[in-house]
C-alpha cells in the first residue's frame, strides 16, 4: 500500500522505525521503542509536512488568476 511505501522511505532515511505488521508483538514493539529511544535520530527533517497548506494556496491563487482574466 501506499503507507507502506512511505513507511519505508522513511525509514531508509532514518526517520522511523517501522515493524512489520505480521512480526509485530508486545515483545518486539517494546525493544524497538526502547532502541528508538536510546538511538540518535535526526530532530528535523527535510520533508515538507505543509503538502495541503501549499496545495491550497496554489488553488487559490489558480483562482484568483483565472477571476482577472
Amino acid at each position: 500500500t501506499e503507507q507502506t511505501l512511505r513507511s519505508h522511505l522513511l525509514e531508509k532515511r532514518g526517520l522511523v522505525t517501522v515493524i512489520q505488521e505480521t512480526q509485530l508483538s508486545a515483545q518486539l514493539l517494546a525493544n524497538t521503542m526502547t532502541n528508538v529511544v536510546a538511538s540518535q535520530r535526526p530532530q528535523q527533517s527535510c520533508i515538507a509536512l505543509d503538502g495541503a497548506t501549499q496545495s491550497a494556496s496554489l488553488l487559490y491563487n489558480l483562482a484568483m488568476a483565472a477571476q482577472k482574466n
